[in-house]
C-alpha cells in the first residue's frame, strides 16, 4: 500500500490516518440544544477562562450574535468521552443574506478581490470557519497552551502506543476535514476563514489547498484571512485526507438525515 511521510518523517499509511481517527473520535453535528451548549460552553472554557479573550459570562457559555446562523461541529473523543474540540460554520441567515460575515467586518474593503469578490458571488454560497478551539486537556504541549487549536501530534494522550499516536490526525485536521465535508453536503463552494498563518501552512502541507484573501492584521495575534475553493479543494485533497473526508461525511449524511 502507498504510504506517506509524517510531519515526524516516519511513514504513514492512507488506511491508518482514517482508521485510526475512527478508532479514537467522532465527527458530531451540533443539531440539539444540548449539543449547542457544549460547542459554546468548550469555547468559553477556551477563549473565556483559558485564553482570557473573552469575558467571563455568568452561565458559562461563549456566544455572539453569529451563532444565530452557524452550524457547530463537535469532535467527540471516545476514549474518554468527552469533546475534544469544537468549530462552526457561519453562513448568511437566509431572512438576512446581506448581513455581514464575520471576515467581512474584519477585513471590510481590504480583502484581496483578485482572489474572489464576495460581491460577485451568491451569498447564499458563502461560508466561514470560524471558532476553533480545543479543550486545554487536549493542548498539552507547552507551544500550544496559548492557542485555541492543536499544531502537533497528540502525544499526551494516554494512547494505546506509540504507533496510535504517530499514526491518527490532529484533532485540528479532523475538525477542517469535517467542516469540507459539511460544505460539500450544504452545497456551499466558497469558504473564508481568518486564522493563524502557521495553522494554515500545516494544513497546506498535509494537503488543504488554501489561497491567502487578505493581508496580516492583528487579532489576538497575528491573522490572516484565507480562501478555500470548495471544489478546487475537493479536487486537489491528498488522498489520506480524501480518504477521512469520505469517513467523516458519511457521519455527517446520516446526522443531518
Amino acid at each position: 500500500m502507498r504510504s506517506f511521510l509524517s510531519c515526524e518523517g516516519r511513514p504513514i499509511s492512507r488506511v491508518s490516518i482514517t482508521q485510526g481517527f475512527n478508532d479514537y473520535f467522532d465527527i458530531r453535528l451540533a443539531n440539539t440544544p444540548a449539543l449547542k451548549q457544549t460547542s459554546y460552553q468548550i469555547r468559553h472554557q477556551v477563549y473565556c477562562e483559558e485564553l482570557g479573550w473573552e469575558p467571563e459570562t455568568g452561565d458559562k457559555v461563549e456566544m455572539d450574535p453569529y451563532d444565530e446562523h452557524s452550524l457547530p461541529l463537535l469532535l467527540y473523543h471516545k476514549a474518554s468521552k468527552t469533546y475534544a474540540g469544537t468549530m462552526r460554520l457561519v453562513i448568511p441567515p437566509t431572512d438576512e443574506p446581506d448581513r455581514p460575515l464575520p471576515f467581512e467586518a474584519l477585513y471590510g474593503t481590504s480583502l484581496h478581490k483578485n482572489v474572489i469578490d464576495p460581491a460577485t458571488v451568491s451569498r447564499s454560497s458563502i461560508g466561514e470557519i470560524s471558532r476553533l478551539c480545543v479543550p486545554g486537556s487536549f493542548r498539552r504541549r507547552a507551544g500550544e497552551k496559548n492557542k485555541p487549536f492543536v499544531l502537533n501530534d497528540m502525544s499526551g494522550l494516554d494512547l494505546q502506543s506509540a504507533e496510535d499516536q504517530r499514526n491518527f490526525p490532529k484533532i485540528s485536521v479532523g475538525l477542517y476535514i469535517g467542516v469540507i465535508a459539511l460544505t460539500k453536503l450544504l452545497d456551499l463552494p466558497h469558504i473564508f476563514v481568518v486564522t493563524e498563518p502557521r495553522l494554515m501552512r500545516r494544513l497546506q502541507w498535509l494537503g488543504i489547498p488554501t489561497e491567502r484573501a487578505g493581508d496580516d492584521i492583528e487579532h489576538r495575534g497575528t491573522r490572516a484571512l484565507f480562501y478555500l475553493d470548495r471544489d478546487y479543494v475537493l479536487e486537489n485533497l491528498k488522498p489520506e485526507m480524501m480518504a477521512l473526508l469520505t469517513l467523516l461525511e458519511g457521519q455527517l449524511t446520516e446526522q443531518i438525515r
